[in-house]
Parts: structure tokens; C-alpha cells; sequence
């Protein structure tokens, strides 16, 4: 008799949970991070055999108990999974993109509700799909260039590091030369004072630049590193209360 890895809710929230080999051992997501934890330990039982391979009568016997692998628990509400995925697959499909990713989080708690991604792939045939790579979930696994909402972050690092409050004025030029290359904003502004309030509100790049080099290159980076840029995310999915993930999401059912 072996055991088979089951998921009965078969690819739904599958680029979370992972995937295990033939063997039973974890090689993407929850599953690999956490075999360790999931797997527990086989039991074994050594006996002597006579010559038609029957087991001896009084033949010494050694024995030892298997141990069960812990449950884990996960904020994933498989619902909220289920509608991120459909929705995204859709939403790619209408606009022909190259792919695209859903994260639906508490930000107060940081507890992820559903994640998901898809890219786009071309058959032998042709074919265009999406699919999901069960290996390769791109909100955790991919860096992402966040843009403009980074400015906050800098904007944290102006005011504690620095002069610069809400209602300092900076003179904003057209436009703002920086190494080998030229800073504008995504408006066409001519020179003018703005608050570092107005900059932030406008988001207007040059103003940023301007403001952040008022802060040491060291104390920009301490505070990027404060917020987790640059750090391994730490475990996930692990304190939420809404669904045993290797007993609703994945079990072991056993084959002849």
C-alpha cells in the first residue's frame, strides 16, 4: 500500500499551497517551505523471514512508530481564491495582456486573503493560453518596480532625517538633470514653489528628488531597510483561522 497526494479543491490556490514529487517531498510553495513541519516521519518495522518470505514465529522484531506531520493553518479564504483567480483570467483574456497577478491582503494584520498569477503561454500548436505556474507565484518570487508609491517611503526618510517639514518650500524646475539622466514630471509644469506637502500630494518627481537630497545616501537606505525592502518576506499564511490548509486544501489518500 502507498499514499498519493490529493487536493481536492484540484488548481485552485495551488501556486500557494505548492506541489510535492513523486516521493512525497515538497518542491514549490507551502509544501516546500514547510515539509519539514507536513511530513512527519515514516515508521519502520524489521522482522526475519523464512525462505517462503513468511515472517518466523518469535523472529525478532523492531519497530518503530511513525510520526504524523503537524497541520498548518492559513488566512487563504479559499472563496476569495477561487473569484481572484476567475476574475484575473478573464480580466488577462479582455486585454490581451502578458500576464498578471491578484494579492488580496489585511494591510493592518498582513494576513493574504487569496494570491494568484498567470502568464501568458504558447502551445506547440500555436495556441495561445494563460496558466498558472504552480512553482512561481510573481508577487512573492518576482521583484517589482513600485513607482510612484515608493515616494512615501522616501517622503518617511525626508522628514525624520532631515530639516524638511510639510510646509518647507523647494523651487520645482521643468525638469532635473540626475547622472546621465533627465527628471520630469508625468505634467507639464514650469518652474514653481512647491510645499513638501504639495510635493507628496502631486507626487511630483522632481520635487522628490530634490527632497531626498537633503537626507545622507546611508540614511535613505537604513530607512528603505526599516520598511523590509530589500529583506527575505518572513512566513506567511500561517496565522490566519479560515481553513486547515493540508486537510481541506491537500491530504494523502491511500493506493493499492
Amino acid at each position: 500500500e502507498d499514499t498519493r497526494r490529493v487536493y481536492p479543491n484540484e488548481l485552485t490556490g495551488s501556486q500557494v499551497v505548492g506541489a510535492v514529487d513523486v516521493d512525497g517531498i515538497g518542491i514549490a510553495g507551502l509544501e516546500m517551505y514547510y515539509d519539514e513541519l507536513v511530513g512527519g516521519a515514516d515508521g519502520t518495522r524489521l522482522m526475519e523471514r523464512g525462505r517462503d518470505d513468511l515472517p518466523i514465529a518469535g523472529g525478532v522484531i523492531e519497530e518503530e512508530e511513525a510520526v504524523d506531520g503537524k497541520d498548518i493553518t492559513t488566512s487563504i479564504d479559499i472563496r476569495l481564491q477561487q473569484a481572484a483567480e476567475e476574475y484575473l483570467s478573464s480580466a488577462l483574456k479582455a486585454h490581451s495582456a502578458k500576464g498578471g497577478s491578484v494579492t488580496v491582503m489585511d494591510a493592518s494584520t498582513g494576513e493574504l486573503y487569496a494570491a494568484c498569477s498567470f502568464s501568458k503561454t504558447t502551445d506547440e500548436n500555436g495556441k495561445k493560453s494563460y496558466s498558472r505556474d504552480v512553482g512561481k507565484l510573481w508577487s512573492i518570487s518576482d521583484g517589482y518596480e513600485p513607482g510612484s508609491t515608493f515616494k512615501s517611503i522616501t517622503a518617511a526618510s525626508v522628514l525624520k532625517n532631515s530639516k524638511v517639514k510639510t510646509d518647507t518650500v523647494f523651487h520645482i524646475p521643468a525638469s532635473l538633470a540626475v547622472y546621465d539622466a533627465v527628471i520630469t514630471d508625468m505634467h507639464d509644469h514650469y518652474d514653481r514653489d512647491l510645499t513638501f506637502r504639495r510635493i507628496i500630494a502631486e507626487s511630483s518627481n522632481v520635487g522628490m528628488v530634490l527632497a531626498a537630497r537633503k537626507v545622507d545616501n546611508a540614511d535613505l537606505y537604513k530607512t528603505y531597510r526599516a520598511f523590509g525592502f530589500g529583506k527575505n518576506p518572513k512566513p506567511f499564511f500561517i496565522y490566519g483561522s479560515h481553513l486547515r490548509c493540508m486537510n481541506w486544501l491537500c491530504h494523502d489518500l491511500p493506493t493499492a
